[in-house]
Formats: structure tokens, C-alpha cells, sequence
């Protein structure tokens, strides 16, 4: 009965978890704020990047709507992910995925706009926007 339990426990954490952590949020508490805090970081690096490549290109195409769209997406980006880590301190689990959701869906509307001005992102947006998301699944709002 004990190596039953044990097998079962065994599986659980070894091979279901890391499935079910790109899936449910259902990562293993030693990794859980390292990971979640790199996911954040990465995030950040991103709306930076992103922020100044559509600085960049509304500043030469001398397009104040696009700088306007971009500094909202900016600011809204950068409080929910000042928001998520906080909140990842506090160990409030489910408010730091929605906060990182919310500066994702920030960053991704900047980059919408930079290619709707027929402009590029650096590649760490796009890979930042595919690391981070696995780190929102537990929220559902």
C-alpha cells in the first residue's frame, strides 16, 4: 500500500504536474515564484522593447495616434505588471496571473499597432508573450 501511494505520489509530481503546469498553472512550489517572477521580468523587458519601437515609429511616421495608443497600452502594461509581482510577493497567486494577463493583453495591443503602422518588434516580445502565457492559466477572468 505504502509504494502504491508512493507511485502515485511519484507521478503526480514528476509527470502529470509539469503537463498540467502549461495547462492549469499547476507548477511545483520550489519553482513556482522563481519561475513566475522570470515570467514577469521577461514580460517587462518586452514592453520596454516594444514601447520603444513604437516610440520609434510614431516619431517618424509623425503619427500622434499610434504614440497615444502605444503610451496607454504602456502605462496599463507596466502598472498590472508592477501589480502581478507585487501580488506574487504577497503570495496571492490567482491576482498575479490576472495582473500578468492584463500587461500580456497590454503588450499585445502594442504590437498590434506597431504592425498596423507597418512597423516590427523586437523578438523578445514575441517570445516573452509565448513564456508568459502559461503563467496566466489559473486565471479566469
Amino acid at each position: 500500500m505504502k509504494r502504491a501511494v508512493a507511485l502515485l505520489l511519484a507521478l503526480f509530481v514528476f509527470g502529470i504536474c509539469p503537463v498540467l503546469a502549461l495547462l492549469t498553472g499547476c507548477i511545483p512550489a520550489k519553482y513556482a515564484q522563481e519561475e513566475s517572477r522570470a515570467a514577469i521580468v521577461l514580460a517587462a523587458e518586452a514592453v520596454r522593447a516594444a514601447d520603444g519601437a513604437c516610440a520609434d515609429l510614431a516619431w517618424t511616421k509623425k503619427d500622434k495616434a499610434l504614440a497615444l495608443t502605444c503610451a496607454a497600452a504602456y502605462d496599463t502594461a507596466r502598472n498590472s505588471l508592477e501589480a502581478s509581482e507585487a501580488a506574487l510577493d504577497a503570495g496571492q497567486s490567482t491576482t498575479m496571473m490576472c495582473s500578468l494577463k492584463d500587461g500580456l493583453l497590454a503588450l499585445q495591443r502594442t504590437v498590434d499597432a506597431v504592425h498596423s503602422a507597418g512597423g516590427n518588434v523586437p523578438s523578445v516580445v514575441g517570445d516573452a508573450l509565448k513564456f508568459a502565457q502559461p503563467f496566466t492559466a489559473g486565471c479566469h477572468a
